[in-house]
C-alpha cells in the first residue's frame, strides 16, 4: 500500500497556456551539426560496438530472455 506524498501544494495550477509565446532562439534538431564527435566516439558507435552487442547479447541469453526493469521480453 502506498502512503500519500507529503509535500506542500503551494503554486498556481496549470490551467494557463503550456506552449511558449516566442520560439526567438530555439534551436532545431535539423540545424545541429551531429558529424562532430568532440574527439571521442559517437554515441551510436559506441552501441554498435561488436563488444558491447556481444556483452548484451551474452546478458540475455544469461537470463533466458526474460524481461528486464522496463518489462519488455526478448518476443517485444
Amino acid at each position: 500500500m502506498q502512503r500519500e506524498q507529503k509535500t506542500v501544494k503551494t503554486g498556481y495550477p496549470c490551467e494557463g497556456m503550456v506552449e511558449p509565446e516566442s520560439t526567438k532562439g530555439a534551436r532545431s534538431t535539423s540545424s545541429l551539426d551531429l558529424s562532430e564527435k568532440d574527439g571521442a566516439e559517437s554515441l551510436l558507435d559506441k552501441l554498435l560496438h561488436t563488444g558491447n552487442l556481444n556483452a548484451a547479447y551474452k546478458r540475455v541469453k544469461q537470463n533466458r530472455g526474460a524481461a528486464g526493469v522496463d518489462g519488455m521480453t526478448v518476443d517485444e
